[in-house]
């Protein structure tokens, strides 16, 4: 896999892609319980791995996992 230009491999887990999908098992009630762990990337062999919670006592869904900081800056707009 290319390194890119941060000289880092290609993210194994795709945390936001996740959270949608955490979101439309909730739209559609065919979420699987009140937490699930999903994996990604073991065949290829670099594995992640994010952790789903069903906060229903106060309407939030909680997405987790280990994270590298690769970039870090500010935004400034006009």
């Amino acid at each position: 896999m290319s390194g890119g230009s941060f000289g880092v491999g290609k993210d194994p887990m795709t945390g936001s892609a996740n959270a949608a999908l955490a979101g439309l098992l909730s739209a559609q009630n065919r979420r699987p319980g009140e937490r699930y762990t999903a994996r990604q990337g073991t065949a290829l062999g670099h594995a992640g791995e994010v952790s789903v919670h069903y906060d229903d006592a106060n309407g939030k869904t909680w997405i987790g996992g280990p994270s590298v900081t690769i970039v870090d800056g500010i935004f400034r707009l006009p």
